[in-house]
């Protein structure tokens, strides 16, 4: 079975540092981006991790990409969100 993993923040900073590791460790990852559309792309494309846009400080934003995460991939496994993001994080952890 494949694992899935959400990564918010994925393609910069700390988070494309664990989306990298979760992928080399042959996790397949969604790595979270708000804004920056080329720079997600060239993450993408460099590391083949892939990429998906929305506001996770928008309730409504995540549970939508979450369906559709789950409708394409089946399960999540993992969740990784920054500690700012605690409060909308449990109502994620919710929906998958």
């Amino acid at each position: 079975m494949n694992k899935f993993a959400i990564v918010t923040g994925g393609t910069r900073g700390i988070g494309a540092s664990i989306s990298k590791k979760l992928k080399s460790s042959n996790i397949n990852v969604i790595a979270n981006y708000a804004s920056n559309d080329d720079a997600a792309k060239a993450f993408s494309e460099e590391f083949g991790i892939e990429v998906m846009k929305w506001d996770v400080s928008n309730f409504e934003e995540c549970k939508r990409s979450v369906e559709i995460i789950n409708q394409k991939n089946q399960n999540i496994d993992m969740l990784h969100f920054i500690k700012w993001l605690l409060k909308i994080g449990r109502k994620l952890l919710m929906l998958i």
